[in-house]
């Protein structure tokens, strides 16, 4: 779904978070005179929804609600483009349950998820801890951290029992767990990347949010996405002039570098490189994930250059280097680009073959 991006005063002030979040909202006023605020989050407007929709069934439980939208603060500091600025894409996700137990449930089903998209999926060193409610309310709440030397935010962790806490409950003296001691605990910098919260009746109670008379039990969960991918070039990239994301979410997965203009090659290369790129965004994993590099005036050089610097895991070329090669069978040199590395590594002149049956782990 996706919600309105403006938030009605009268809404925000049921819970009192109108005043309470205070200069961090922008407001605006309509020409009548009604106060409105670009929302940070939604869960006065979900729960509204949640109420006056109604849920019929308790097969419905649990009933989540999610978009991904532009949301709004009014930063004091914005800096570090999509790290900290006052616009920011996210994805957030709302669970309504009947019981606190349930709620529990769905809280911790969802913490698994977003375990398997940063830790499998994206193959981030994620740290996740607890936090401190904040702005949003609720009883408890966990933070997920990527640790990065420049990043603004800072987590306690102990490496002996593997919990940690976010800087404001540290700030209060509490530690990760009755066991730690100093000599265990250490300080991480770090960007936050994605936050879950357990929020009990609070929303729900004061909105009307009911099945069969009692208040629903509420979760949220946020995803920075503007922030999962600022992070991840941050800590993947080896410097200013090269790009590096996961696989997952790189540009292409595969670039494909025809001969250049100035090359005296047999044409054919030229239309192999073409089949090529088409036989492999033809496959399953492939498919829209193949970069055909078609700037041939300028050199394989320049263009593997540029194919590295995008951050593109695994390029094939076909240039002069193969086509002596090129009347017995179909090769290329083939190329990788690792996290942390600036330069391609060369792997060496592969078959067409052999070049498909390696994709095929990609």
């Amino acid at each position: 779904m996706s919600m309105p991006s403006l938030g009605a005063k009268e809404l925000w002030r049921n819970l009192g978070r109108w005043d309470k979040i205070g200069a961090e909202i922008f407001r605006v006023t309509d020409r009548e005179g009604k106060e409105f605020c670009l929302q940070p989050t939604a869960e006065e407007m979900i729960t509204q929804i949640a109420a006056q929709r109604g849920v019929r069934r308790r097969t419905m439980f649990p009933l989540m609600l999610y978009q991904t939208t532009a949301k709004f603060r009014d930063e004091m500091n914005p800096r570090f483009g999509l790290l900290r600025s006052r616009e920011f894409l996210m994805n957030d996700l709302y669970s309504f349950d009947i019981s606190e137990e349930d709620a529990l449930k769905t809280y911790h089903i969802v913490s698994q998820a977003y375990n398997h998209i940063l830790q499998d999926s994206l193959q981030f060193e994620i740290r996740v801890v607890r936090a401190d409610n904040g702005q949003i309310g609720g009883a408890v709440s966990h933070e997920y951290h990527l640790p990065s030397t420049s990043g603004e935010d800072s987590i306690i962790y102990c490496e002996k029992c593997s919990k940690g806490i976010n800087a404001e409950l540290a700030r209060r003296h509490e530690k990760p767990c009755s066991e730690c001691t100093e000599e265990c605990l250490k300080v991480i910098p770090s960007v936050e990347i994605a936050h879950t919260f357990q929020l009990g009746d609070l929303f729900s109670e004061s909105l009307g949010a009911r099945y069969q008379k009692v208040a629903m039990v509420m979760n949220c969960y946020g995803l920075g996405i503007g922030r999962i991918i600022a992070a991840a070039i941050d800590v993947l990239s080896p410097d200013q002039n090269s790009l590096r994301l996961p696989d997952a979410i790189c540009p292409f997965k595969m670039a494909i570098i025809p001969p250049a203009d100035s090359s005296k090659v047999d044409p054919e290369l030229a239309a192999y490189a073409i089949s090529l790129a088409q036989q492999l965004d033809s496959t399953t994993n492939l498919h829209n994930e193949v970069f055909y590099d078609d700037r041939t005036d300028y050199s394989i050089g320049k263009r593997l250059l540029l194919a590295t610097q995008l951050g593109i895991p695994h390029i094939a070329v076909v240039g002069s280097r193969v086509a002596s090669l090129f009347g017995c069978r179909p090769m290329v040199e083939y190329f990788t680009v690792k996290s942390h590395q600036a330069d391609p590594i060369e792997v060496g002149i592969l078959s067409h073959k052999d070049l498909f049956e390696l994709i095929e782990c990609v």
